[in-house]
């Protein structure tokens, strides 16, 4: 007798939960927004040569930094890059014998500065 309530109790319960998930979903008021999709593109992952011996051999490391996120990345009143960010591209350059030249990189444009070569690292 208990196995058959236990049964039917299972069955009920299998039957809510499958009638449930099959509902077509709630339209709602506001239509989803658009994200633009990114172009594939004919990008290879795999450069011929080293970056750090390319940098090394010109001897610059170009760095994509955010301008406008302080403590990370912003210029102070002598238009210095100033911040972590910084600090830590100074640091690689440093370890690697090189001189480092800042350029303005924002989230939108950050990677594709990086697959055009316009700089060699990306800190943001």
């Amino acid at each position: 007798m208990k196995f058959r309530i236990l049964t039917a109790a299972l069955l009920a319960l299998l039957t809510l939960t499958l009638s449930v998930g099959a509902q077509e979903p709630a339209p709602t008021l506001i239509a989803p927004t658009l994200v633009p999709a990114q172009p594939a593109g004919d990008f290879d992952a795999l450069p011929s040569e080293s970056g750090i011996a390319r940098i090394i051999q010109s001897g610059i490391l170009r760095v994509g930094i955010l301008y406008n996120e302080p403590p990370f990345g912003e210029f102070n009143i002598r238009g210095v890059q100033i911040g972590f960010d910084a600090d830590i591209a100074r640091a690689f350059a440093d370890a690697w014998g090189v001189s480092v030249e800042f350029h303005q990189a924002t989230r939108q444009t950050g990677i594709e500065l990086v697959r055009a070569g316009v700089i060699d690292l990306l800190i943001a």
